[in-house]
């Protein structure tokens, strides 16, 4: 969620000073245009040169405040990506971590079922298993509700 925000900041004011950019580079061109449509730019040509050099010179900064955000831009991305990789990997080893305590304890179920040869004892253990496959099924339902990002729990 923090990069996500972030993410959202950074392009947020990269267009603002993308907007920036464009606005000095058009009074840039304004003020010379201006200049020599009134004859002053031929009557002090130094000064208002100077000037103009310095509003290019802002102009460089605000380029190369876009390049760095151009930069971080990147860089959050790719976190973002790393992140998301992280959380579907986990999400996965969490996964495959409860199909093979089911199928354990299925495998438990069947050895019961097979082994016993006093019919109360085997409904005894019957019963206690099915109370505990419940109780992780239970467990592994809300466990689960919580999947890797962009998917909604599962609902039954």
């Amino acid at each position: 969620d923090m990069l996500e925000s972030t993410y959202t900041s950074v392009l947020d004011d990269l267009a603002v000073t993308r907007a920036t950019a464009q606005e000095l580079n058009t009074l840039m061109a304004n003020y010379r245009r201006t200049l020599k449509q009134y004859g002053l730019w031929d009557a002090a040509p130094s000064v208002w040169e100077a000037q103009v050099s310095g509003l290019a010179g802002h102009h460089a900064q605000i380029e190369a405040d876009i390049t760095q955000i151009d930069i971080t831009l990147r860089r959050v991305e790719l976190m973002m990506r790393a992140a998301q990789t992280r959380t579907g990997l986990l999400y996965n080893e969490r996964q495959r971590l409860l199909t093979v305590l089911v199928a354990l304890l299925g495998l438990a179920l069947l050895v019961v079922l097979l082994v016993d040869t006093n019919p109360v004892l085997m409904v005894a253990r019957l019963v206690a298993l099915l109370l505990v496959a419940g109780s992780v099924w239970f467990g592994m339902r809300r466990w689960l509700g919580s999947g890797p990002p962009g998917t909604q729990p599962p609902t039954n």
